[in-house]
C-alpha cells in the first residue's frame, strides 16, 4: 500500500489483524514459496482474455520479477501498471481498480458484468492513473 494517509488508524489496525487471521494467506506464501520447485505451466495455454494488473511500488511480488514471464508467456495479455498503487491497490485507489476492471469485462464480454458494478465505476477518476504498459491488441487478455 502507497497510500496508508488513505486509512484510519483503525481501518490500517483492522486490515493487519484480519490479514492475521486470514486461512488463505498461510496456503498463498506456501505456494508462493513452492513455485520455485512447482513452476506454473502451461500459459501459453490461456485462451481466454487476460488482465495483468501490476501495482507499480508492489514490494512484496515486485512487477519486474513477476510480471514479465505473463507478458511474455500468456497469449494476448494486455498488461497494465497501477501507477502510485503498492501490493494492496483496492487500498490506494478503488476507483481506478473498480474502472479498470469493469472496462477489461466491458470489452471481453456482453457488458453486463461493466454495467452491474457501474455504480462503483462512476466514482473512478478519468484513467490516467492507469497506463498501458505494452499495446493491446483485440485478442487483450488482462492478468493481474
Amino acid at each position: 500500500m502507497c497510500r496508508g494517509d488513505r486509512l484510519t488508524p483503525s481501518e490500517a489496525l483492522d486490515l493487519a489483524h484480519r490479514s492475521i487471521r486470514c486461512e488463505i494467506a498461510d496456503r498463498a506464501i506456501s505456494g508462493l514459496v513452492a513455485a520455485h520447485t512447482r513452476p506454473l505451466a502451461d500459459l501459453d495455454r490461456i485462451t481466454c482474455p487476460v488482465l495483468l494488473a501490476s501495482p507499480q511500488f508492489d514490494r512484496i511480488l515486485p512487477p519486474a520479477r513477476h510480471a514479465p514471464r505473463f507478458r511474455r508467456e500468456i497469449p494476448g495479455v494486455e498488461a497494465r501498471t497501477l501507477v502510485d498503487c503498492g501490493h494492496v491497490p483496492m487500498w490506494d485507489d478503488t476507483p481506478m481498480l473498480v474502472s479498470m476492471i469493469s472496462e477489461f469485462v466491458d470489452r471481453h464480454s456482453d457488458g453486463a458484468a461493466a454495467r452491474a458494478t457501474d455504480g462503483l465505476a462512476s466514482l473512478a477518476k478519468d484513467g490516467t492513473a492507469s497506463q498501458p504498459t505494452e499495446p493491446a491488441g483485440e485478442d487483450a487478455a488482462v492478468v493481474g
